[in-house]
């Protein structure tokens, strides 16, 4: 048994710097209190609002930035180049410029206060950009048109309540709309920063997506599918544990849901459900030696979501990437 000490002790400490050095979860979590998404949705009101009307016009064209996994932490991010795309978008594309940002998840690498500053420092910097572009659009409380997902890592080492003050809405779930001259759209978020939903999360979305009659666009942090694959890593375990995946896919295909949209594995992927896209986007952070951000463009009479990638220092060069996806 003395032998064994030391290659027991060995294994431990091996496992304890796989969990607290990767992306996957495990230890960096706190097992207990609002960590633990059973217990952040015991209070609907505590984590979910309705936005109301997000935005509305006459046309049926609009078109809004997406990016996910900043990771502020990890390295160093200067949102000088974003900034310069918002800008020349803005100038340049008057007839459907940029009218809110979503964003995907993991704000912070470490759940850390020095991160979340970056973070909402960035929110600030981009959301000047757009409004120099469009004055129309206003961010009245602060980030009302740049809205955040939770993400594993933002929950890292405690990072709940450093979320929940930095990141608008500040609630796990939340809803808006999008009101232009033929429809109208529902986009929800929903809380998959632990790689699962939860009954009580689960129970409030079916109760809520199903008195929702209008097309929706579902917003989240992780795939549903397995849909990376590395040369490195092999297949990516990043989805949602398969019990709640089962359940939520049904619930969104039930309900009229065009597209799922999230992050997590940061090197992106697409799965055509029936009736429904899943897009996964790259993430933002460097991965690849590449960093990414998307916009997409919704056209309502047309009936088509496109969405473009482009490569974050090479952004001049045009869209890397295009992806239409059907609407109903």
């Amino acid at each position: 048994m003395k032998k064994l000490i030391p290659v027991i002790i060995f294994v431990f400490l091996c496992l304890l710097v796989a969990n607290l050095t990767s992306c996957p979860f495990g230890l960096n979590f706190a097992p207990f209190g609002k960590e633990d998404v059973a217990a952040r949705f015991e209070k609907e009101a505590d984590a979910y609002t309705d936005l109301g009307t997000l935005y509305e016009q006459a046309g049926d064209e609009y078109t809004f930035l997406l990016f996910t996994d900043i990771h502020f932490g990890k390295m160093k991010m200067d949102s000088k180049d974003l900034v310069s795309f918002v800008t020349d978008y803005g100038q340049n594309h008057s007839e459907s410029p940029l009218r809110f940002v979503l964003f995907l998840g993991d704000a912070a690498d470490h759940g850390q206060k020095e991160e979340y500053d970056l973070y909402t420092d960035f929110e600030s910097e981009v959301m000047a950009a757009i409004r120099a572009g469009d004055p129309s659009v206003t961010d009245g409380i602060r980030g009302q048109n740049f809205l955040a997902v939770m993400g594993n890592h933002d929950l890292f080492m405690h990072g709940y309540s450093r979320w929940k003050k930095s990141c608008y809405p500040f609630k796990e779930s939340w809803k808006f709309t999008v009101r232009t001259g033929s429809t109208e759209r529902s986009f929800y978020c929903g809380d998959t920063s632990m790689g699962v939903l939860g009954s009580n999360q689960l129970d409030m979305l079916n109760a809520k997506l199903r008195k929702d009659r209008n097309p929706k666009i579902f917003l989240t942090h992780s795939p549903m599918s397995q849909l990376a694959w590395n040369k490195s890593i092999g297949a990516l375990p990043l989805t949602i544990d398969q019990d709640d995946r089962v359940r939520l896919q049904n619930l969104l295909l039930e309900t009229k849901t065009d597209l799922y949209l999230c992050g997590h594995n940061h090197f992106g992927g697409e799965k055509l459900w029936p009736e429904m896209m899943e897009v996964c986007f790259r993430s933002f952070t460097e991965c690849q030696g590449k960093q990414y951000f998307y916009t997409v463009t919704v056209n309502e009479s047309e009936k088509k979501a496109v969405i473009n990638q482009y490569d974050l220092k090479n952004w001049q060069s045009g869209v890397t990437k295009s992806i239409t996806a059907s609407l109903r």
